[in-house]
């Protein structure tokens, strides 16, 4: 191996505050940044290059629990439209995740970003560089030995306050001793000591049976409770790199829960780098079904911050879009000349003009996929300022609103209102099957006053799956019972 575990170690990082630890020529060569992640970390850094996006990102950071949108928006003070417009882009490329808490919506970090961010920028300035195979700034307290019988029941121990840290492991009760003394490789089993008392412990367990992954570990390192921060977890890592070292292991591996920040830290220290993230959805006590794993061991390998988002399901949208024009077939044609002539429920239209309004909510759809598509593409700040005229005129759009489908209901009439539906839905249903992944996520600011199923950014799914909402809802208005 060499002196190192896998090839690659990072570098002391900043030498100052202005410059970089940078590659010199003396330095061996290193892989080439990957085309793949080359542009997933020129999406996260142009995703912050609006500096209300990081203040904003700073300020979820600072509440693990979850803020609000109404609270990012005091903090900060600007207004909560411009803040959900943020928060949606920070969300599109995984710096936070978005839930909803009754009325409230509720804005956490990624913790993934704890370590994605860190090795992007290290990446991309080069400070990625080999270095010695671990710190030497160790305590002068602390002892590591290899472990002996009489330790079981320390380790034991320690291993069950790790555990109830909630941040170190799946696993729910310590391991039996025969299940731990068959798991753990012989030769690779430590223990610190501080004043003659063992206060962590460090060991490796293969990865695989395989001839082929003879050279391969996984560790694990557990400090006591009231020793974490005096070095003891640097000190078992240090003794374990260097005794694979010797070895012949050639990689090691660890899984470790993104919220573990220290130990995150200590394995870079090491020499590790992060190369992934992996998901689960074991249950457990703890609650952390699908829960990210950051991984670190080989350096050939750029972090994955983030999963590809689930495909859009476009058969459901699809099935939509067919089931209100059979609905709206069954409505038109069920109604006599006198009951679609009836005043509907709530609205200043007949039923006939009513039924034409819930066909325009399909029709105007066709021009709201052009326009998310263009200003996706412009500076946000251009959608928004859009937006913003737009809701300034709501009083004059309702009255249009109203006008034009008592116009447009004495031509696309009883007679002809059901072809015409057919029509602009089987446009809707060509173009949805054509759209890209990429495409149905790009979104814009929308004008929220001008419809209740309107939100503040809506991207070009959300546009498809719009009408059925307002179809939906005028239907509950009609009179034709």
């Amino acid at each position: 191996m060499n002196a190192t575990i896998d090839g690659y170690r990072y570098s002391e990082g900043m030498t100052s505050l202005d410059m970089p630890a940078v590659r010199t020529a003396a330095v061996d060569s290193v892989d080439a940044l990957a085309p793949d992640d080359a542009a997933t970390y020129a999406g996260w850094f142009a995703c912050l290059a609006d500096p209300t996006r990081v203040r904003l990102l700073h300020q979820v950071a600072s509440h693990p629990a979850g803020i609000t949108v109404g609270e990012l928006a005091e903090a900060l003070g600007i207004g909560q439209p411009t803040v959900s417009h943020h928060v949606r882009k920070l969300a599109d490329v995984g710096f936070v995740t978005v839930h909803k808490d009754r009325t409230s919506t509720v804005v956490r970090v990624n913790p993934s970003c704890c370590t994605g961010l860190p090795h992007a920028a290290d990446a991309v300035m080069g400070v990625l560089t080999p270095r010695p195979c671990c710190p030497d700034d160790l305590p002068d307290d602390v002892t590591v030995r290899r472990m002996r019988e009489q330790d079981w029941d320390d380790v034991r121990r320690i291993y069950g306050e790790g555990i109830a840290t909630r941040t170190a492991t799946f696993t729910t009760e310590v391991p039996a001793r025969d299940t731990l003394d068959e798991q753990w490789l012989p030769d690779h089993r430590w223990v610190a000591e501080i004043d003659g008392t063992v206060v962590g412990w460090a060991a490796l367990s293969p990865v695989s049976g395989r001839d082929c992954y003879q050279g391969v570990a996984e560790n694990s390192i557990y400090v006591g409770d009231g020793m974490r921060g005096r070095g003891v977890g640097k000190a078992l890592l240090r003794t374990q790199v260097i005794a694979a070292d010797e070895a012949g292991l050639w990689t090691l591996q660890t899984s470790i829960f993104p919220e573990n920040r220290a130990s995150i830290a200590l394995h870079h220290s090491a020499g590790f780098r992060t190369i992934g993230c992996a998901r689960t959805d074991r249950p457990t006590r703890r609650h952390l079904a699908r829960h990210r794993l950051p991984r670190t061991s080989h350096p050939r390998r750029g972090l994955a911050m983030t999963e590809p988002p689930p495909p859009v399901d476009r058969a459901a949208i699809a099935a939509d879009l067919e089931r209100a024009r059979i609905a709206l077939h069954g409505l038109v044609e069920g109604a006599s000349a006198e009951v679609l002539d009836r005043r509907s429920s709530g609205t200043r239209w007949t039923n006939e003009q009513l039924l034409f309004h819930m066909v325009f909510g399909y029709m105007v759809v066709r021009r709201l996929l052009v326009l998310v598509r263009v200003f996706s593409r412009l500076p946000d700040r251009v959608g928004r300022g859009f937006a913003w005229v737009l809701d300034a005129a709501t009083p004059v759009f309702h009255e249009i609103n109203y006008l034009g489908s008592c116009a447009a209901a004495t031509v696309f009439d009883r007679r002809r209102m059901g072809r015409h539906c057919d029509r602009v839905i089987a446009e809707l249903q060509r173009s949805l099957s054509k759209e890209s992944e990429t495409n149905l996520r790009r979104s814009m600011a929308f004008p929220v006053r001008w419809d209740p199923f309107f939100t503040e950014t809506m991207t070009l799914e959300q546009v498809y799956r719009y009408p059925g909402k307002h179809f939906d809802f005028h239907r509950a208005q009609l009179t034709l019972g």
